[in-house]
């Protein structure tokens, strides 16, 4: 449940609390009862507002620069096109993130490519976790370089790269509604993000709380042992280690392990005290076109998420994960909604 104290915009971390759930979906009144029950300030007050970077600013002001395709996001958002492109020498070029101009987080189109929906559940060899009204949650999933269980994104960044979870929970959530990125979220949208979180919370708690023979688990990474077969013939380890977490979570890792190894009931008290960590990738920084959330968890975080955020500065001068702060306060504060206004006038 969430309470006033838990929730910090600024810092955009929500602390862990056991409600012993497992995978499940919530129906309408459920998630109405929670959303009401676990309702979280709409408008962070004027001690929350958050101190927007130049980098974020900059991404936002770098999308809108592209009147075509914030034309074509909109299109495709308001089911006026089925596909998201723009038009180049009378012909269609598809967006970045897109599958044929679908993203994957559409209905239809992993089933297109031969795989399994992204809401197939664990229990049925995916990787969704939890379902509300509006979302749907899952473990980033469809590695290709491992035939890892229910093809779940690793936490070795030396056996997933830039696609290994970016902390030892590591969960999205991924809205019904056609929404394609963070920077084209507006007020009016804000409610359906704030759903968003809670289900977020909700999928963190049942991996936090699952036991060792729950995929995905903190208590099934703990129990990983031997070795996995790579697609270039190589074999990677599998036991998570303190080496694949930044320096400063690797001593929390070192602490949880060893309560864990030796069955100390200490390990419970750390699992509760886990932190997750609300993010966006925006615009470029995301490599699917549509929107969807990140929750992680911020004492734990992996190489894999150093690595992401390195990459994107060095690449980009930009940073791979945008604050939820960030994100409500461009849309709340109107400032999103004006440099689209200006994106589809036909002023030049």
């Amino acid at each position: 449940m969430f309470s006033p104290h838990k929730f910090d915009f600024c810092v955009r971390v929500i602390h862990h609390k056991s409600n012993n759930t497992r995978d499940h979906k919530l129906n309408n009144s459920q998630a109405n009862s929670q959303a009401n029950s676990q309702q979280l300030p709409a408008t962070p007050s004027n001690s929350q507002q958050p101190v927007m970077s130049q980098a974020v600013a900059d991404l936002y002001m770098k999308y809108y620069a592209q009147a075509d395709v914030v034309k074509a996001d909109r299109n495709w958002e308001q089911g006026l096109e089925e596909e998201l492109f723009i038009a180049q020498d009378d012909r269609k070029v598809f967006l970045p993130g897109t599958v044929r101009g679908k993203p994957v987080f559409e209905e239809g189109v992993l089933e297109s490519l031969g795989q399994p929906s992204f809401k197939t559940w664990r229990r049925d060899g995916g990787t969704m976790i939890a379902q509300s009204k509006n979302w749907s949650a899952i473990i980033p999933g469809g590695f290709r370089g491992a035939n890892t269980p229910n093809k779940m994104n690793p936490i070795s960044f030396d056996i997933g790269g830039y696609s290994a979870l970016m902390g030892l929970v590591h969960v999205i959530v991924i809205p019904n509604q056609r929404i394609t990125n963070c920077v084209t979220v507006m007020d009016k949208d804000v409610p359906l993000i704030m759903e968003g979180v809670q289900l977020l919370e909700t999928a963190f708690n049942l991996l936090a709380d699952g036991g060792a023979d729950e995929i995905g688990s903190v208590r099934w990474q703990l129990s990983q042992s031997g070795s996995i077969a790579m697609a270039d013939g190589s074999e990677k380890p599998c036991q998570v280690v303190e080496s694949d977490f930044i320096d400063e979570c690797q001593g929390n890792f070192r602490r949880l392990q060893g309560n864990f190894r030796r069955l100390l009931t200490n390990t419970q008290k750390m699992i509760d005290e886990m932190k997750m960590e609300v993010t966006f990738h925006a615009d470029t920084m995301s490599s699917i076109r549509k929107l969807h959330i990140h929750g992680f968890t911020a004492d734990y975080k992996t190489v894999a998420y150093k690595a992401m955020e390195d990459k994107a500065q060095s690449e980009h001068g930009q940073p791979k994960n945008t604050s939820l702060a960030n994100v409500l306060y461009m849309a709340q504060s109107g400032k999103g909604q004006a440099l689209r206004d200006t994106a589809l006038s036909d002023r030049p």
